[in-house]
Order: structure tokens, then C-alpha cells, then sequence
């Protein structure tokens, strides 16, 4: 197996520790251009799941690197497999499959990823997840653990309506006795097809060495308001750390699957 494809092996599985937050979602709708609703009465912005939840996202994973660009593609099967009594939910993360290119060339020789594991707390904020082996040569165990704390967005218990924005004090894996903060903010309701979403956008900057040298990070996350399930969204992160070939910019979208998509899906696959 070559450079390349392991080296892309370890950005598809990093760029996937933000596990999404899953539940009893609606099926996903058509994506849509829709506009933003800013007014409204307020809302409390929830996430309801029990064990055993399970849902089906894809992915697409651009990367800029010293040594090339990078595209990865693939679904996942996220499923809710604790809940602790505290609210803290732990969810594992399964490739059903992908595909990469590393500088424009597919790489046919893609290694199989073990499934990950992720625990938040009830309004998202990182307790616990698995660190990744077959990373290690590339990316740091410390920056592992910020791009997973930042991949998804931190609800409030508060009710809120559109242009309310709160902050959420996380540790710094990368400086040691370190903090950061991360300010969200809820835009209102998207609407696509027959559903209006929650839209909420998550941005942060992050001192990442001794240096001063900064990542930042942005979240735009579509919520489903009956659930609060995840429908879609897209995290860029800018020079982001690896120990293999310096900074890195990701740009990275995950959206459901709808149970028909998954139908579609099978009736395609050969016998």
C-alpha cells in the first residue's frame, strides 16, 4: 500500500470524528435553495435519541496539503450505543465505504477503517472519543482530539430566537492548560422542500503552538426542529496541524440519507 493512499486513509477518518448528531429524524429532503427566516417566536434547541438509533449520512472531504489535494467520498452508519444518565450519548461511526483521490489520481488501494467512537454531552460539547492508531504517523494525538471537539456545533439550554449567539469555553489538547472558545450562533429556519430547519453557524479560533500560530473553524449546521437531528453541514478549517506535511485546509459537507436513497442504492448492487 502506498504513501498516498494511507496518507488519505487518515484524512478520511479524521475528518469524520465529528459524529453526527443522530435520532429519530424525518428523512432528509432534497437539498434546495431556500432563504433564511429571521423571525418567529423562540425556540429551545433539543437533541432527542434513545439506544440504538441509527442513521446513514454521506460525505465529501476536500483537503489542501503540501504534498497535493486530496477528495474522499463515502457513507457512514452512525448508531447511539449509550446513553449515560447525566445525558452524555455515545455514538460509533462505521464506513460502509469510500472512495478516494489524492493530486487528481483515484487511489485503488483505500485501507478499511474501524469503526470510531464519540461521546458528547446533551448540547454536543466533546467528553470522550476514540484515538485513532492508524493516524498517529500523521496527525497528532492533541489534534485529533480539537478537530473532533470542533466538527459539530454546541446546542444551549436556553430558549433562543434568530441572531442569538452563546459561548462555549473548551479545552486547548494543544497547549496544555490552554482554553478556547467557540461562539454559536442560531440564524433562524431554512426551509427545503416541506421542512424548515434549524440553521446554526459555529465559528472559533484556536492558538495551536507555542508560536501563536492559529487554526480557525467554521460550522453551518441544518437541524431538524422535530428531533433535533442532523439534516446537513459544512465545517472548513484552515491550517489545521499535521505532523506529516505542515498545515492543512478542509472543507467538508455531511447530509443524511434518505431511506429511499438507501433502497435505490440496493436495487443497483448486482446480485
Amino acid at each position: 500500500m502506498n504513501f498516498k493512499s494511507l496518507f488519505a486513509g487518515a484524512f478520511f477518518s479524521i475528518a469524520l470524528f465529528g459524529s453526527p448528531v443522530i435520532s429519530r429524524a424525518q428523512d432528509a429532503a432534497k437539498e434546495a435553495v431556500s432563504t433564511v427566516k429571521t423571525d418567529g417566536k423562540p425556540v429551545s434547541l433539543v437533541v432527542a435519541v434513545k439506544v440504538g438509533d441509527e442513521k446513514r449520512y454521506k460525505s465529501v472531504v476536500k483537503a489542501i496539503t503540501g504534498m497535493g489535494d486530496a477528495l474522499l467520498k463515502g457513507t457512514q452508519i452512525v448508531t447511539v450505543k449509550e446513553i449515560s444518565k447525566d445525558g452524555n450519548i455515545k455514538v460509533e461511526t462505521a464506513t460502509e465505504n469510500n472512495t478516494m483521490e489524492f493530486g487528481g489520481q483515484p487511489q485503488q488501494d483505500v485501507p478499511a477503517e474501524k469503526p470510531s467512537s464519540t461521546t458528547r454531552d446533551k448540547y454536543g460539547k466533546l467528553v470522550d472519543f476514540t484515538v485513532s492508531e492508524g493516524q498517529s504517523q500523521y496527525f497528532a494525538p492533541e489534534a485529533q482530539k480539537l478537530q473532533a471537539s470542533l466538527m459539530q456545533v454546541i446546542l444551549t439550554g436556553k430558549e433562543v430566537k434568530a441572531g442569538d449567539s452563546w459561548e462555549t469555553e473548551l479545552e486547548n489538547p494543544m497547549l496544555k492548560d490552554k482554553t478556547f472558545k467557540v461562539k454559536t450562533t442560531y440564524l433562524g429556519t431554512e426551509k427545503v422542500e416541506d421542512v424548515e430547519y434549524w440553521k446554526l453557524e459555529q465559528t472559533s479560533e484556536t492558538v495551536i503552538d507555542a508560536d501563536g500560530a492559529k487554526m480557525t473553524s467554521k460550522v453551518t449546521a441544518w437541524l431538524n426542529p422535530a428531533d433535533g437531528s442532523l439534516f446537513k453541514k459544512k465545517i472548513s478549517m484552515k491550517n489545521f496541524p499535521s505532523t506529516a506535511v505542515g498545515s492543512i485546509e478542509f472543507d467538508i459537507t455531511i447530509s443524511a440519507i434518505k431511506k429511499e436513497d438507501k433502497k435505490a442504492e440496493a436495487k443497483e448492487k448486482p446480485l
